[in-house]
């Protein structure tokens, strides 16, 4: 009988320890269960990130390709002239007379324009000047423009599409085709009229006899006749090789770019001085070359228009309709 009770005491007590041990192993696991929130407890409050089933990986910003404003050693405007942040240049047609003036060869950049007679035309920017040789004591803005899209036609060779007309009453086209034929023109009469001399020969399509043909040109066509003759365009749909004519003056656009975002346009334009002097006393027209214009406030040759849609250049305002497209 006692040990009976004995038994059973020392039965109770095995079931005793087996429970506390349970105990103590469900404790443990419940303890490393929630070791991050007893951390919490007596660490930092701030809540860890909730996993997302996914590594997180930093993607990093893009960085846009760095476009110097300026490079001096350039010797076009493409190469010379880096544009504006947020703006990109606009597209150009292949072998188009947008993309030979964008790639026109300038002089060494700081290079001072130079007069006719040598003189420097010191008054002008330094930017950028035209390698553009002055053949005509008549080659101002509007003619030295009309140089410059001749000459893009004569080096691709479409020789038909070369002519201007007269500033006369009727008009008179002079064409190249027609003078390369060997016959001239009369001006005594009005209009002027072809005729052909009597040594006349048919002659080839070169430098030098389409130089003769310009300075001709040069001489009878003015602001006002090429302004009639060119296409009606404006600063909405401004295009490279536009022109403005005004006040006997030309200004020609070489480049174009646009702010993606905004849609705001700035251009890159050429234009040339002429003085009057008097040399053996008769008053002498003298030209300058052509050199790129230059804001005075920004000293950019990124150029914009005014708040009314107007271009406004040396106190003058070169309004919508004075503008007129080659092409």
């Amino acid at each position: 009988m006692f040990y009976y009770t004995n038994k059973r005491r020392r039965n109770k007590k095995l079931l005793l320890i087996a429970a506390l041990a349970a105990l103590a192993v469900v404790l443990i696991i419940l303890i490393i269960l929630s070791a991050d929130t007893i951390a919490g407890w007596f660490g930092s409050k701030s809540k860890a990130p909730e996993a997302t089933g996914t590594t997180p990986t930093a993607v990093a910003t893009p960085e846009p390709t760095p476009q110097k404003p300026l490079e001096e050693a350039g010797l076009t405007v493409l190469d010379r002239f880096g544009v504006p942040d947020g703006f990109k240049r606009i597209s150009v047609e292949r072998d188009s007379f947008g993309e030979f003036l964008r790639n026109y060869p300038l002089k060494p950049y700081g290079t001072v324009p130079k007069f006719k007679n040598g003189n420097d035309c010191d008054t002008a920017p330094t930017m950028g000047v035209l390698e553009q040789t002055i053949i005509s004591d008549n080659q101002t803005s509007p003619r030295a423009a009309m140089f410059l899209y001749a000459s893009y036609l004569f080096e691709k060779g479409a020789y038909d599409a070369i002519s201007f007309d007269f500033f006369t009453t009727p008009v008179f086209h002079f064409d190249y085709t027609t003078w390369l034929t060997g016959q001239r023109v009369n001006t005594a009469v009005n209009p002027p009229e072809w005729y052909t001399p009597e040594e006349a020969t048919p002659a080839e399509p070169t430098r030098e006899n389409f130089e003769r043909y310009m300075k001709f040109a040069m001489a009878y066509a003015n602001t006002h006749s090429l302004k009639a003759q060119l296409n009606t365009a404006s600063y909405a749909n401004l295009k490279v090789g536009d022109v403005m004519l005004e006040y006997n003056h030309a200004i020609l656009v070489l480049d174009i770019c646009q702010n993606e975002q905004t849609g705001e346009v700035r251009f890159i334009c050429a234009e040339n001085k002429n003085i009057v002097e008097n040399v053996g006393g008769k008053d002498k027209l003298i030209v300058s070359e052509m050199y790129l214009l230059q804001d005075a406030e920004t000293q950019s040759v990124w150029l914009t228009l005014e708040e009314d849609g107007t271009f406004v250049y040396d106190d003058k305002v070169y309004g919508a309709n004075c503008v007129r497209r080659f092409e």
